[in-house]
């Protein structure tokens, strides 16, 4: 217009082109999706995650099989060496154990006490 405005309009596309764009960008985010996958994978293999469970007091979320516990506080951390007895068994349990070495961390997470729960109170409980 004569004020120094204009209008732009966004080029029309066919539906030929717009399934191709819908189609690389699904293409995009599944191949997004696969390297997160691949890069959470590897920052979570032992080697690159012991270094950061040397020292207790450290604030780490607890997720087991796919269920969250929240944050917690690193109380400590053990691997576990499990000592073959004779035998070829004891061999074959040992070189398993060196293989792939167990960890153990202690975490002190916040528990809530379900006693006192709303919960409890809508299933005929009475509140104290």
């Amino acid at each position: 217009g004569d004020d120094g405005t204009s209008i732009t309009v966004a080029p029309t596309r066919t539906k030929e082109e717009v399934e191709t764009l819908v189609s690389e960008y699904y293409q995009m985010n599944q191949q997004l999706l696969l390297t997160e996958r691949k890069l959470h994978k590897i920052t979570r293999k032992p080697q690159y995650v012991v270094p950061f469970l040397q020292m207790p007091g450290r604030m780490l979320n607890v997720t087991i099989d796919s269920e969250s516990f929240g944050w917690g506080i690193l109380v400590s951390y053990k691997k576990k060496s499990v000592s073959g007895s004779g035998g070829s068994a004891g061999r074959v349990a040992a070189t398993a154990a060196t293989a792939a070495p167990e960890h153990s961390v202690e975490v002190l997470l916040f528990c809530v006490d379900r006693h006192f729960d709303d919960k409890g109170l809508a299933e005929g409980g009475e509140k104290e």
